[in-house]
């Protein structure tokens, strides 16, 4: 009966935050379909388990023991994930560096969405406090975005007051692996080594552990993150998806 109910209220919650998502945010990140799937399943598994329940039906053994250990590692393989991730998320970036990249991330037609702007602002301070540091900023135009993501990042730096000057244009990179890809060849054109010039990556709290395991894994060697925050409405997208890609990396070897 405990299962019944757990199942039921989860996929309410699941199918709740899907509605308040799509409604506050919009519905241009797929990965929100996932939780109104997650929901519908929940509640279809409670529904199931009550028609079970009264029909006196039990699963056998081995069925039974084999779905709760797949269960079980699967947790544990997401929340060491989520462990990995919120440490991450924390950690203070080393001062002074030479390049400051912020990673793209969503643009809604020409308009910084909410997370992009909070890494734009957390780089644009770090700038500020790290004199003779040059930012690059990094992204391409991607689904439902009028513009690159690079090019909406340096008008608000601009708008903000970073000389022209100071702002290395990335904007072909469509994913996290090429934006550190293309950045590290903007820094060659430069004359700088990108394996051993000091890089502060800068992105949402939630992605510094995967986006420095990406970067090492390309070879840079003298780099740190700095994370920004998440709003509050996006925590839970954002950090179940990060998990599950971090999980995914994991297995493929590209962290």
């Amino acid at each position: 009966m405990l299962f019944q109910i757990i199942t039921f209220l989860l996929g309410l919650l699941s199918t709740a935050y899907f509605a308040f998502y799509v409604f506050v945010v919009g519905n241009k990140n797929l990965f929100i379909y996932c939780f109104l799937g997650a929901g519908v399943l929940l509640i279809l598994i409670s529904f199931i388990k009550g028609v079970m329940r009264k029909r006196e039906y039990e699963l056998p053994a081995l069925p039974k023991l084999v779905l709760i250990t797949v269960f079980i590692l699967c947790l544990f393989a997401f929340l060491s994930a989520e462990f990995f991730i919120i440490n991450n998320g924390s950690k203070k970036p080393q001062k002074n560096a030479k390049y400051v990249l912020i990673l793209g991330a969503s643009v809604n037609g020409t308009k910084i969405t909410h997370n992009l702007k909070t890494r734009l602002n957390a780089g644009y301070n770090y700038y500020k406090k790290n004199p003779g540091a040059h930012i690059i900023v990094s992204g391409g135009k991607g689904y439902g975005e009028d513009v690159t993501e690079a090019s909406a990042m340096k008008k608000y730096l601009l708008e903000k007051g970073v000389p022209d000057k100071d702002i290395i244009l990335e904007d072909k990179a469509t994913s996290t692996y090429e934006n550190f890809k293309y950045s590290m060849q903007k820094m060659n054109t430069r004359g700088d080594d990108p394996k051993t010039t000091s890089v502060v990556i800068v992105t949402n709290d939630f992605h510094t552990y995967r986006a420095m395991g990406i970067a090492k894994k390309q070879g840079l060697k003298n780099v740190s993150t700095l994370g920004s925050y998440t709003h509050w409405h996006t925590i839970p997208l954002n950090y179940i998806r990060e998990g599950i890609v971090v999980i995914y990396y994991k297995i493929k070897g590209r962290i």
